[in-house]
């Protein structure tokens, strides 16, 4: 919630999770009964994406502050934002939760099971549990099938040495060196040093929470911390150039990765350091640069929306045709099986037959160890996921009526909306590891505003029902590719992703509230930036004017990552395994729609981080340990500030 409704950037924090509860129930192991188990870690991180992650999948930090900022006109004459009280806010949050957890199931098999795709970060996060809890077999079985993700080929045992390292790609977008995993003949003790390394990595965790617990404290004390002119008092004043020190943000920078940062960092460049100035020497954007209505950031945010949609577009049609080519391809592929079955069964044993028999041997096989799963009683069954889809649809469309009065066709209609952009977006995330949820809610007030024309706040509500599916649906299967990867119940992880998103809406609600009361949202210290992406989207789809001449360029930006992507797409086909170093365009977006304080510092932190890495590790075990002790340090300096500032919070409500 804290950082949501400063940036509008919420990380999944899978690996954060196991490496923070691997800490905490090994500093408890003498008053446990048995180990902390891999099955029990996986069960936990699963709780914990749940719970992390509702503040966006439930819209607290984006379409909630947005309803504030609609016109008497907009919300029909009613305090949308105001009547939300505690019940309210919980009404809200369990109409969006609980449908995309149960969709999520039927997309399982298809996704983990028989496509087997890659989902980079629950793969990560499965080799990082194997390797703290010191399962050598595990730990190899997992490299195993990522080298097969990335070559197509299964690695020989002499690959082992030197295979984990380098190939997980995370969430972050770059690749993270977890462990080096020994060969058969190679020295036992090298996975069991790396898990006596904890004592030191856990002093590494609590050092890192402290630091950014004591700077959370200091900043609270005196505010002008918070934002340091480093480039001078006219580009602060004037231009916004600020720097935020703040550990959290330089953590928040490990976990995203230097190629991530760096186009958020080329996103402020270009939409601070040129846009801005253009528009207002231009006076295309007259008011104060800071203001959203008439100053210049609220004329590049119309940029920023555009590149998150043509990317999301670009990307999505791309995907569509892939997926209608791979259907072609396979039943082209089964009908030729078919003949050759057919021959066979006709007696001819001649050359072709032979070779045909062969496939047909092989093709059962690879069926076979496709169908491979967890045990039945481990499984959610089918009538559990399609009854409670059915009940949490109903759930949805009463909360919905009851707050808005928006009709129940329309709801059931945006789930079903939800429901189809959730299987791409699963897609996306199982292939790129890019849940594309900003793009996908766009795509969703598009339908809305055909589906219910001039009616802002049904807009917004539409696109936060899409939000919800993606978000949920595509965590939940990033968490089974974990729990599949390690052998834990399917079952247990759906039990775990419905009480931590139980859990998290009574939490967020509170927050919420709490945030509220206390601060002006959006304002200087919350500047909920994508409320302010919502409610332009909502309201350009409904026929509103833009600012004057943001339409060729946002036109000319749209069109730039969208091409992009397609070279991106090109060069891959024709080069596989090839990179290409252009900007990511969603991270492009946020470096526009955030103010530059905000990205410096997480650029920082990724340019440390990756300096650290590479220059103090030269085996590929060290640079696999200083990776590992990056991510538990970028997890201090997260959870501290996040913590301290919500007991500050707390107090500040206590003695108000």
């Amino acid at each position: 919630m804290y950082f949501g409704l400063q940036t509008g950037w919420i990380s999944m924090m899978s690996l954060q999770s196991s490496l923070v509860g691997y800490a905490v129930f090994k500093g408890l192991e003498p008053l446990l009964s048995k180990a902390f188990s891999i099955q029990e870690n996986v069960l936990l991180q699963t709780v914990a994406v749940a719970t992390a992650t509702m503040p966006l999948a439930g819209g607290y930090v984006g379409v909630l502050p947005a309803f504030g900022m609609l016109t008497d006109e907009e919300r029909k004459g009613k305090d949308i934002l105001g009547n939300m009280g505690f019940y309210n806010l919980m009404i809200w949050g369990f109409g969006l939760t609980l449908f995309g957890v149960f969709f999520a199931i039927p997309l399982r098999k298809q996704s983990i099971i028989k496509e087997k795709l890659k989902f980079p970060s629950g793969t990560a996060t499965a080799q990082m549990i194997s390797v703290l809890h010191k399962d050598k077999e595990m730990a190899e079985r997992i490299a195993i099938i990522q080298q097969e993700a990335h070559s197509g080929q299964r690695p020989t045992r002499q690959d082992l040495t030197t295979l984990a390292p380098g190939t997980s790609t995370a969430k972050n977008g770059r690749e993270l060196d977890i462990a080096d995993l020994p060969s058969e003949n190679s020295d036992q003790n090298k996975v069991s040093s790396l898990a006596e390394n904890w004592q030191r990595k856990i002093k590494l965790l609590l050092l890192s929470f402290s630091i950014s617990a004591v700077y959370t404290i200091i900043a609270h004390i005196y505010p002008p911390l918070k934002s340091i002119p480093i480039f001078g008092s006219y580009l602060s004043s004037t231009w916004l150039w600020n720097l935020t020190p703040s550990p959290s943000f330089a953590g928040q920078g490990v976990i995203m990765g230097l190629p991530t940062t760096v186009s958020m960092l080329s996103g402020a460049i270009v939409g601070w350091g040129i846009l801005s100035p253009i528009a207002k020497t231009f006076g295309w954007a007259p008011g104060p640069v800071d203001d959203w209505a008439t100053g210049s950031r609220g004329w590049i945010l119309w940029i920023s929306l555009a590149i998150m949609i043509g990317e999301s577009f670009t990307s999505l049609i791309i995907m569509v045709s892939e997926e209608v080519f791979a259907v072609i391809k396979k039943y082209l592929t089964y009908s030729g099986l078919n003949e050759t079955t057919q021959l066979l069964e006709s007696g001819d044993r001649g050359e072709s037959s032979g070779a045909g028999y062969s496939s047909i041997d092989t093709n059962a096989d690879a069926r076979k160890a496709l169908e491979d799963d967890a045990p039945k009683d481990h499984l959610v069954s089918m009538r559990v996921a399609w009854v409670g889809l059915g009940i949490s649809t109903l759930l949805c469309a009463f909360a919905m009526e009851y707050l808005f009065s928006i009709t129940l066709k329309t709801t059931v209609v945006g789930v079903l909306i939800a429901c189809i952009l959730a299987v791409l977006s699963v897609r996306a995330l199982g292939k790129t590891d890019l849940n594309p949820v900003s793009g996908i809610s766009k795509i969703a007030q598009i339908a809305f505003a055909a589906l219910t024309p001039n009616n802002i706040l049904a807009n917004l509500v539409g696109g936060a029902i899409s939000e919800a599916g993606a978000m949920q649906t595509g965590d939940l299967m990033q968490d089974l590719k974990t729990g599949h990867l390690l052998a834990a119940s399917p079952k247990a992880q759906f039990y775990a992703q419905i009480i931590g998103s139980v859990v998290s809406v009574v939490i967020s609600s509170w927050a919420f509230i709490l945030y509220n009361s206390l601060y002006k949202i959006p304002g200087n210290e919350f500047p909920a930036p994508t409320a302010q992406v919502w409610i332009d989207m909502a309201r350009l789809v409904n026929g509103h004017d833009l600012p004057k001449n943001v339409y060729p360029a946002s036109v000319f930006f749209g069109v730039l990552f969208s091409a992009f992507i397609i070279v991106e797409k090109i060069t891959h086909f024709l080069s596989p395994g090839s990179r290409l170093f252009l900007p990511n365009g969603i991270a492009f977006a946020i470096g526009i729609y955030n103010t530059p304080n905000f990205t410096l510092a997480r650029f920082i932190g990724a340019l440390v981080s990756e300096y650290y890495i590479s220059w103090y590790g030269s085996s590929s075990a060290q640079k696999s340990d200083r990776s590992t002790d990056a991510i538990v340090v970028a997890s201090g300096f997260v959870l501290g500030e996040g913590t301290l500032a919500f007991l500050i919070l707390i107090y500040n409500s206590l003695n108000k």
